[in-house]
């Protein structure tokens, strides 16, 4: 997992310290697992798999030593079935995404606003 502009938006986030909004910002990482067993006020997953979110933890390990990283939300999907042919369409689609290039986004600036 090298430098990209993905990756160096959400470093961004982290080296801005915008501990709060990281949650919302980020997609997380994506778990589908087979069982999910209530254990008192939490739970244990049987035959899981993390489907997304290399990208995620390769920036938070390098962020890690950042000051008040311990503020950080990590946005967590977690899907139970045992469904072979649901998990492979979750591990496609959570790994498939349209390239937007920054042009495109460009009515979002304040001047296309006023």
């Amino acid at each position: 997992m090298g430098e990209n502009l993905v990756n160096n938006k959400i470093s961004s986030t982290l080296t801005n310290k915008k501990f709060d909004i990281f949650g919302v910002l980020n997609n997380g990482v994506t778990i589908v697992a087979e069982s999910l067993t209530p254990v008192g006020h939490k739970f244990s997953i049987s035959n899981y798999q993390i489907v997304n979110g290399c990208q995620t933890s390769h920036v938070l390990y390098n962020n890690k030593d950042i000051d008040g990283m311990e503020n950080v939300n990590i946005p967590l999907r977690l899907i139970v079935t045992s469904d072979e042919n649901i998990k492979n369409q979750i591990t496609i689609a959570t790994n498939s995404q349209t390239e937007i290039k920054p042009e495109q986004l460009a009515a979002l600036s304040e001047f296309q606003k006023i």
